[in-house]
C-alpha cells in the first residue's frame, strides 16, 4: 500500500493535486484580500478623481453636528432628514471638488504665509486677550475632526476657491434681458391708501333673504 501510494506520488496528476490543494489554503487564508480586490470605495468621481466613502461620512458627520449646535441638543434627526444631510454633504464635497480641479488647472498658487494670516483672523480662534489662541485651535479640530495638516489643507483651497471664483465674477456680465426684470422688481415702488371702519358705527345689515339663505346652506 505504501509503494503504490510514493508511486502514485511522483506522478503528474499527485502534483497537480498537491498545488490545487496549497492554492485553496493560500486563497482561503486571505479571503478577505481575494473577496476586496477590485472593490471600489468611492461614492463620488469628479473628473476621474474619487469622492471616498470615509471622506463623505466624515463631511456629513460635521454637518450633523453644526446642526446640533444650532438647534440645540433635543434635536433628533430622522432618516430623512439624515439622508438629506448625506446629499447635501456629498453635493458640497463635489462642487469642491471641481473648483479644486479647476484651480490646480490654472495653476492657481496660495502662498502658505496667505494662509497663516487667513488661520491668525479667523475670530473665532482667537483667545480672550483677541489673538490666536492654540488651546482654542486645538479644540476647534477636535470638535471637527481635523487634524491641522487637514484644516490648513482646507483653508488653502478655500482661498484658492475664492481667487477663482472672484475672477470669474469680475469678468461675468448679465445680458439686458436678465437684467431689466431684475433691476425693475428691486427698484419696484408702491403707494396704498388705508381707511379705518369702525364697526360698532356701521349700520345694521339687512335681513337675508329666503333664496339668500336657500343658496348659502346648499
Amino acid at each position: 500500500m505504501l509503494t503504490t501510494l510514493r508511486r502514485l506520488a511522483g506522478t503528474w496528476i499527485a502534483k497537480l493535486l498537491f498545488v490545487l490543494l496549497i492554492l485553496s489554503f493560500a486563497v482561503w487564508g486571505i479571503g478577505d484580500v481575494v473577496r476586496n480586490f477590485g472593490r471600489d470605495d468611492a461614492v463620488a468621481r469628479v473628473q476621474g478623481e474619487p469622492i471616498l466613502f470615509e471622506e463623505a461620512q466624515a463631511a456629513m458627520r460635521r454637518e450633523m453636528q453644526r446642526l446640533t449646535r444650532q438647534l440645540g441638543p433635543t434635536f433628533e434627526p430622522d432618516d430623512s432628514l439624515r439622508r438629506a444631510v448625506a446629499n447635501s454633504a456629498l453635493d458640497s464635497l463635489v462642487l469642491d471638488r471641481a473648483i479644486r480641479l479647476e484651480a490646480r488647472r490654472e495653476r492657481v498658487v496660495v502662498p502658505e504665509e496667505m494662509v497663516r494670516e487667513f488661520v491668525f483672523s479667523i475670530p473665532g480662534l482667537r483667545g480672550a486677550d483677541g489673538r490666536f489662541s492654540r488651546d482654542v485651535f486645538n479644540r476647534f479640530l477636535q470638535a471637527n475632526e481635523l487634524n491641522e495638516a487637514r484644516f490648513l489643507e482646507v483653508v488653502r483651497h478655500e482661498i484658492g476657491r475664492q481667487q477663482l471664483a472672484g475672477a470669474i465674477r469680475a469678468g461675468a456680465g448679465a445680458p439686458p434681458s436678465l437684467v431689466r426684470p431684475l433691476l425693475g422688481w428691486a427698484r419696484e415702488q408702491r403707494s396704498a391708501d388705508i381707511a379705518f371702519f369702525e364697526l360698532v358705527a356701521a349700520d345694521e345689515p339687512e335681513a337675508p333673504t329666503e333664496a339668500q339663505l336657500r343658496r348659502y346652506q346648499e
